[in-house]
């Protein structure tokens, strides 16, 4: 399963984002296999004319068939809004000693990049929630329920961004997500969340 959170109002004190669910992945990329002739009374030639035919049109069909899969996959679905501290203009690709340097415990945004999730415990929230892995200069990030900017605390809120400097809807949209994921990786998929 594939997260996007595409990050689009930099607010004083808070940033607000949409997140977004790409699509599932086609199983058989490869498609069917061609059906067989019968070569009885017809001379190989013209046999042989005819599958090239044939298979240049299959081919077409598959290509054409591939390139809706991909343009189907390419749009994905509008989920909710978030709410994270601070954007920072930080990425995972700076040096941790750059980050550390730039970061306001609390009130800074995590770095943007990919992201494995696992559903752990949280021992501060008492629940299960989403945990973002390997989050460069951060410590325990989650996607969590909240309303404003001071619930943060570094993490992603989920929720509707109806109303200025808050999300709502909060604990709805964390249950919805996590039962997407918890879908997903019941069918032995991994989570990754892209912060953009």
């Amino acid at each position: 399963m594939e997260i996007i959170i595409r990050r689009t109002a930099f607010k004083e004190g808070y940033t607000i984002g949409n997140l977004y669910i790409l699509p599932e992945q086609a199983d058989n990329e490869n498609g069917s296999t061609p059906a067989t002739y019968e070569e009885e009374a017809v001379p190989k030639q013209t046999v042989n004319e005819e599958k090239n035919v044939l298979k240049q049109n299959d081919n077409e069909e598959k290509a054409v068939s591939k390139q809706k899969i991909k343009e189907e996959r390419a749009v994905p679905e509008w989920f909710c809004n978030t709410m994270e501290p601070t954007a920072r203009k930080l990425t995972s690709q700076m040096p941790q000693t750059v980050i550390r340097r730039h970061k306001i415990i609390g009130k800074t945004a995590i770095p943007t990049g990919r992201y494995r999730i696992l559903i752990t415990r949280s021992r501060r929230f008492g629940r299960w929630l989403p945990l973002l892995l390997s989050v460069k200069g951060f410590e325990g990030i989650r996607i969590h329920a909240g309303n404003k900017p001071e619930d943060t605390r570094g993490c992603i809120l989920l929720g509707f961004n109806r109303r200025k400097g808050y999300v709502l809807d909060s604990t709805q949209c964390v249950q919805q997500l996590m039962r997407r994921m918890t879908e997903a990786m019941e069918k032995g998929e991994r989570v990754f969340v892209e912060v953009r």
